[in-house]
């Protein structure tokens, strides 16, 4: 009985300002920046919906076409919109885009301090953003923080950090009955109050919502902006330190320690109400919690020289990275709202899981060159991951490629034309460990039921949510190409054309289990 959602973009009259102030002299350099700004956020455009009127003529037409009984309620619009009430329904006309959108502020602030003398050098920043959302019972909160620092100890060693922080709260916009906000929003009935007061008889939450006589069924799409709480919680840091070391002018050494850290938290909050037609009889609440933890760590050895007409990039890696995450999701009842912690509430109901994965990866690569003329590049890689079934961890990765500069060859020097052409080849294999942590495991889901010996009420069980695979092993695609670049007339004219394969062995790919075993605990 409703038009179609149009589309709907907040817009965002803006004040903003910005402050700079540098401080120089020989021995240092030190600036601050400060950017603010300030506006408002609001639809710009509405749903077409009908009004009490509109709603009326158009239900009693299409019911009456189609030969069904009109609503009870149309036959008693003179009824008080609650007992007691002088306002009744035939006087109502409620917009719920009214009720449930608005005028939303936001504002920003970000400040930077960078500075630092010529062994010493800094950047640090600190940002705020307040956001309170257009429609009602959502916003949004973030702090963020950086620090950048590097030291010269020397001539030959070189330390530094960068450390990236964040802390931000949402609510969310809620749900109910399988339904978004905007969902109830269209179902509404405009004669429908969105509020009463509380403590009247039959509402003692102090919302009103639509009844069997009316032969619909939406919630009061106000109660749950308001009362219903979805809040999301995420602290967020990543890091990493260095030191590099000159061992001469053509040979260094760097070694890298990275980490990231995530903890998010989503409560969800619905506390106990009642109204004439719709009640919640638990206050139900749920904890889920996520951790994520990853640290890398690279050492990496660097050769670079050029002498005479030979010039050579030469880099070995050792690295190894490990990641862990963990979840644990905590639900449980109420019968009360001034209990807002699952300690003490009933119904209690636990979950939780963990994943661990490692990767270890060894990695050489030389890069040489004559003359700008002929070009050599050649990698080995050696990885091994925890995803993969014992004897199948590691997997080799090897490249090459070759490329010949015609243009720059004396026989080419007399034709001014051509610009630059290069003829190039390469070959090469990378892996792909892109699957589950535990995937060549068999794994076991639960919280199924399973019927034995005719029992209609059934079992708890357990099944085999997936099969064991021990050949699972890496995806090796094999690369090769050929081609050439063409420059013509100082550059102004281009082309390039080459032949190219692929080829992916060993795909990997998910195969759900084609019968199903059921373990009765």
């Amino acid at each position: 009985m409703h038009h179609q959602l149009p589309f709907m973009v907040p817009v965002l009259p803006m004040a903003y300002f910005s402050l700079q102030q540098k401080k120089e002299n020989r021995d240092e350099d030190i600036s601050i920046n400060v950017d603010a700004s300030r506006g408002t956020q609001q639809m710009w455009k509405t749903l077409d919906l009908m009004n009490r009127e509109q709603y009326m003529d158009f239900a009693t037409e299409y019911l009456t076409n189609a030969g069904s009984e009109l609503p009870e309620r149309f036959s008693n619009m003179d009824d008080p919109i609650y007992p007691g009430a002088t306002q009744t329904f035939a006087e109502t006309d409620t917009d719920w885009q009214d009720e449930l959108f608005r005028s939303a502020p936001i504002s920003k602030i970000n400040v930077d301090l960078a500075g630092g003398t010529e062994k010493f050098r800094f950047f640090t920043s600190y940002g705020f953003i307040d956001q309170e959302g257009i429609m009602v019972g959502t916003d949004y909160k973030r702090h963020s923080a950086t620090l950048n620092t590097e030291f010269k100890i020397n001539d030959f060693l070189t330390i530094g950090e960068s450390i990236t922080g964040s802390y931000g709260i949402r609510n969310n916009e809620k749900e109910s009955g399988g339904r978004t906000m905007i969902k109830h929003i269209v179902n509404q009935i405009p004669y429908i109050p969105a509020r009463v007061p509380k403590g009247t008889e039959g509402y003692e939450h102090g919302y009103r919502t639509t009844a069997p006589v009316d032969d619909t069924d939406p919630e009061n799409p106000l109660r749950i902006a308001e009362q219903d709480k979805n809040i999301y919680k995420r602290a967020n840091i990543i890091g990493n330190a260095y030191a590099e070391i000159s061992l001469t002018d053509w040979l260094t050494f760097k070694s890298v320690f990275g980490m990231e850290y995530t903890g998010d938290q989503t409560i969800i909050d619905n506390p106990q109400y009642k109204d004439d037609y719709n009640e919640r009889e638990f206050h139900e609440l749920e904890d889920n919690r996520f951790k994520f933890y990853s640290r890398i760590y690279t050492n990496q050895l660097t050769f670079d020289k050029s002498f005479n007409k030979h010039d050579i990039n030469a880099v070995a890696v050792a690295e190894e990275q490990i990641t862990e995450g963990s979840r644990l999701i905590g639900r449980g009842d109420h019968t009360t709202n001034l209990l807002n912690q699952l300690d003490g509430s009933q119904n209690q109901s636990v979950a939780g899981n963990l994943d661990e994965t490692t990767l270890i990866s060894y990695t050489g690569r030389i890069n040489y060159s004559y003359a700008d003329k002929y070009l050599l590049s050649a990698s080995f890689r050696r990885d091994g991951s925890s995803k993969f079934a014992p004897g199948n961890k590691w997997g080799n990765f090897p490249g090459a490629s070759i490329g010949w500069v015609l243009s720059e060859e004396s026989f080419m020097q007399n034709v001014d034309f051509i610009s630059n052409l290069k003829l190039r080849a390469s070959y090469g294999k990378v892996g792909n460990n892109n699957v589950g942590s535990y995937a060549w495991q068999s794994t076991i889901s639960q919280n199924t039921w399973a019927v034995f010996n005719n029992n209609a009420e059934g079992n708890p069980g357990a099944y085999y949510g997936s099969l064991p695979n021990e050949e699972l092993e890496w995806e090796i695609t094999t690369m090769q190409n050929i081609g050439f670049d063409l420059s013509l007339m100082d550059y102004s004219v281009t082309f390039s054309a080459e032949y190219f394969k692929r080829e992916v062995d060993n795909l990997l790919i998910t195969k759900k289990p084609s019968c199903i075993t059921w373990i009765h605990r």
